[in-house]
């Protein structure tokens, strides 16, 4: 979400690996702390933080968005959805799906917002497994 700042940050499934997907985030904007992420990779905590470097972390079985968001974001950290903005053609931002723009319509938009608002209530509320 670009207007969140993560417009360099991208998921995506994996077209090589079967159900898997993958997150390509530059090293710089690793969080800072993320126990969730940290004790999957812990590795990640020694990279170069050095500008134009990327890490690819690669999620098997495929993930959810919200889950991966879970894996970038600083502890504590929230989106703000007030922050996006609809294009000029009305669209709330595109992805690619089979090959093909999608463009996410306002109704979908308020679906990933509401979405979001209930993965991180039942975050807060222990509802959601942190292995």
């Amino acid at each position: 979400m670009d207007a969140n700042n993560y417009g360099d940050i991208s998921v995506r499934n994996s077209k090589i690996i079967k159900d898997t997907s993958y997150i390509s985030i530059p090293t710089s904007r690793l969080p800072k702390k993320n126990e969730k992420l940290y004790s999957l990779f812990p590795e990640l905590k020694n990279v170069s933080r050095e500008e134009g470097l990327y890490a690819y972390i690669y999620l098997h079985p495929q993930t959810n968005d919200l889950e991966a968001l879970s894996l970038i974001m600083d502890e504590g950290e929230r989106l703000d959805f007030n922050a996006l903005k609809p294009e000029r053609d009305g669209y709330y931002g595109s992805y690619g799906k089979n090959g093909q723009i999608h463009y996410i319509t306002k109704e979908e938009y308020e679906e990933i917002q509401r979405d979001y608002y209930e993965h991180m209530e039942q975050q807060e509320e222990g509802f959601i497994d942190e292995k």
